[in-house]
């Protein structure tokens, strides 16, 4: 089985979500001999920045919205992950294989 992790926060964040999926994948990888894991990281992530500007939150909130909902379905289409797993509150309303959200 192919598993998609969406590794969104794994490289910006060190605590919390980055590190969870740090190890998830370095865990699942030593002792999953069966499965296959693609980390799926944002092609856009080092143009998001941190800001007080509301137009540039508005911008970011609009590459993240894209990303999750139109990139990363189509990526785990072409890619063929049979699986995706979110470690994040936020996951694609319509996508093409089941998803695992962790909250």
């Amino acid at each position: 089985m192919k598993i998609g992790i969406d590794a969104k926060y794994l490289h910006t964040n060190k605590a919390g979500t980055g590190r969870y999926i740090n190890n998830l994948l370095s865990h699942a990888k030593k002792i999953d001999n069966v499965n296959s894991y693609v980390e799926l990281h944002p092609s856009f992530q080092n143009e998001i920045k941190k800001t007080n500007s509301p137009l540039l939150r508005i911008v970011n909130g609009f590459k993240e919205f894209f990303r999750c909902q139109l990139a990363l379905p189509l990526r785990t289409k072409t890619l063929g992950i049979d699986i995706l797993h979110s470690p994040t509150f936020i996951s694609p309303i319509i996508i093409s294989c089941p998803i695992i959200l962790t909250i």
